[in-house]
């Protein structure tokens, strides 16, 4: 080999081909973040339902087992709590959890009812029994604690200004099965 057929094969890239492959890398970057803000919402959207779906179906397994009426209370914007009623008096509590990543009990505006239409009334709508009084029995029914009766409920998940964290968990009353949705656009899609 010649010195001058070496210095061509050493040569490097212009400055020219190297701004070009530098922009095309900030662009596919730029793209790849807009991605990962949409995936991380709704990471964490699924996250708090599949939290609140475990919380309902751990009050409704302990109710069960125990042959106790467990109390299933929202507790603020993000907590949930399950106390056991004590018989003949008392109550003692169960489990506590506080949701993460700025997801709460909200009902966004213009948001529809879930498939199994139990009510779109409010962020936490227990067919307009009080909050304070929603139990799971020894049978595994959702109930009103006071009387009861047996209750359907939605609870409604959101995020704050962001449209890909809406979820919603739905609790059929007659056998306390507990199912999660997923919201797109105007329907939802079940999980």
């Amino acid at each position: 080999m010649t010195a001058s057929s070496l210095r061509r094969s050493e040569r490097g890239f212009s400055l020219i081909e190297t701004l070009v492959v530098a922009s095309l890398a900030m662009v596919l970057m730029a793209m790849t973040l807009v991605q990962i803000r949409a995936a991380r919402a709704t990471f964490v959207a699924d996250n708090a339902m599949r939290l609140v779906m475990g919380e309902l179906s751990r009050a409704r397994d302990a109710a069960i087992q125990q042959r106790r009426f467990m109390q299933v209370e929202f507790v603020g914007v993000n907590e949930m709590r399950l106390t056991r009623r004590e018989i003949p008096l008392g109550t003692t509590l169960v489990h506590r959890t506080i949701m993460e990543g700025n997801l709460r009990f909200a009902l966004p505006a213009g948001t529809p009812d879930t498939q199994d239409a139990f009510g779109a009334g409010g962020a936490l709508d227990f067919d307009g029994k009080p909050l304070s009084d929603i139990c799971f029995n020894g049978d595994g029914m959702l109930v009103q604690c006071s009387t009861g009766e047996t209750i359907n409920g939605t609870i409604f998940l959101a995020a704050p200004n962001d449209q890909f964290a809406t979820r919603a968990v739905t609790v059929l009353g007659s056998t306390g099965r507990v199912r999660g949705f997923r919201r797109l656009n105007s329907t939802w899609g079940r999980v």
